[in-house]
């Protein structure tokens, strides 16, 4: 091989691999500020898709627990961590892609989301649900606690008739306690 063929094959090497780390994150289904048009449309969406992506994961964990869907094949337990680690990837999904947008850039009531947000998520990695060897487990009934306090407290927040008085009592609320 000539000098020059083995610098063009480094060449293809390197942006092999640029391209690769580039691509890492899209390639895991992260969202980023910088692929997204911030428009309150696109943050609904944002917040909507992380919302019914947890419910569905929930609905699935919930038939088999309540022996309704024998189809599943994961055990209980497992079926349990993989809705953990849905809603954590969701939500962190979500803080990626709202991550370069200061508070100014959003809208009060989506400010009031991803503060809530990040409380939420902070709360669910305190849970260290990858530790529990069984569904018969206090962090269970933790996690469906919380799990169902966040659906409920972001679909309010997101509400369009929901009063900003309500709105501020959910962020204080989760927030503070």
């Amino acid at each position: 091989m000539s000098e020059e063929e083995v610098v063009i094959e480094d060449n293809k090497e390197e942006e092999v691999k640029t391209k690769t780390l580039k691509e890492r994150k899209k390639a895991r289904g992260y969202l980023d500020h910088k692929s997204l048009p911030l428009t309150k449309e696109t943050v609904e969406l944002i917040f909507a898709e992380c919302l019914n992506q947890t419910k569905a994961s929930l609905d699935v964990l919930v038939s088999q627990i309540l022996d309704k869907n024998k189809s599943i094949k994961m055990t209980k337990t497992d079926n349990l961590l993989a809705t953990f680690r849905i809603l954590e990837f969701e939500m962190q999904n979500v803080l990626n892609a709202l991550e370069g947008f200061n508070d100014a850039s959003l809208s009060k009531k989506h400010r009031m989301c991803r503060k809530v947000l990040k409380a939420y998520y902070n709360k669910l990695r305190k849970l260290q649900m990858f530790l529990i060897k069984s569904i018969n487990n206090g962090k269970v009934v933790r996690f469906a606690k919380l799990i169902t306090s966040f659906l409920t407290d972001m679909h309010e927040l997101l509400h369009v008739d929901t009063s900003p008085k309500n709105r501020k009592a959910i962020v204080e609320r989760v927030c503070e306690g």
